[in-house]
C-alpha cells in the first residue's frame, strides 16, 4: 500500500536522509520528488535543567512495541552482562512489557524483578525521566529517525544508539554509536561511560 500510494504522490517527505535513501531504494522512487525534512523535539518539555539530580546507575531506553526491530533483546542481553560488575545498575523501559520475545529473554535470564517497565507518561513524565537518567540507550537495528534519542540529547542525558539505519545521523558527534546487534559492544560503551563521569559529562 505504502509502495503504491507513494508512487501516486508529487512529493514524498521523509524524517532523514538515511529514510530517504531507503525509501527511494525500496520503492523505486525519483529521488527528486523525495525530500528528508527532520524531526524536532519540543524544547519546552526536553531541555537540559542543572537543577535535576541524574540516577547513580540507570539506564533508560524506550520500546513501544515488542518488535525485534526495536533491538530491546540486545539491550536485555547487555543488562545481564553488566550486572556481575554493577549489581545496583538499573534499567527502565519506557513501554509495556507484552508477551513475546523480551519478555521470554527477561525470564530466562531471571530478571523479572530488575528491569522495570512504565507506559502512559505524558511529555514532562517522559523528559523527567530522561533528566533523570544515567543514560539514554536506543538499541533499535533500524530507525527512520529515532526521536527518543534526540529528545535524550536535548536533555543533557548521554546516549548510546547503534547505527542501525538514521540514528548516527540524529546523534551526530553528540553520542556514542555501537554496531547493531551486538550485545556485548553495547555493555561495554555503557560500562565505559558508567566508568567515567568525566566523560558522560562531555556525551550530555
Amino acid at each position: 500500500m505504502q509502495v503504491r500510494g507513494a508512487r501516486q504522490l508529487g512529493t514524498v517527505l521523509t524524517p532523514s536522509e538515511s529514510s530517504r535513501h531507503h525509501v527511494v531504494k525500496e520503492f523505486q522512487l525519483d529521488p527528486s520528488r523525495v525530500v528528508s525534512v527532520p524531526l524536532g523535539v519540543d524544547q519546552i518539555a526536553f531541555h537540559h535543567d542543572p537543577t535535576i539530580k541524574r540516577a547513580p546507575q540507570r539506564i533508560v531506553t524506550t520500546a513501544s512495541a515488542d518488535i525485534p526491530l526495536k533491538g530491546l533483546r540486545y539491550l536485555i542481553d547487555a543488562y545481564a552482562i553488566l550486572l556481575s560488575a554493577y549489581p545496583e545498575l538499573q534499567l527502565r523501559v519506557i513501554g509495556k512489557l507484552r508477551d513475546g520475545e523480551a519478555k521470554d529473554l527477561i525470564e530466562a535470564h531471571g530478571l523479572s524483578d530488575r528491569i522495570e517497565f512504565r507506559s502512559g507518561l505524558s511529555r514532562e513524565d517522559l523528559a523527567m525521566e530522561l533528566q533523570t537518567a544515567t543514560l539514554l540507550v536506543s538499541p533499535s537495528l533500524y530507525e527512520g529517525f529515532g526521536l527518543p534519542a534526540a529528545e535524550a540529547m536535548a536533555c543533557g542525558t548521554p546516549v548510546i544508539v547503534t547505527d542501525g539505519g538514521a540514528l548516527p545521523e540524529v546523534a551526530g558527534d553528540a553520542a556514542i554509536v555501537v554496531p547493531k546487534a551486538a550485545a556485548h559492544s553495547l555493555a561495554n560503551a555503557i560500562g565505559n561511560l558508567l566508568e567515567d563521569p568525566s566523560k558522560r559529562q562531555r556525551v550530555g
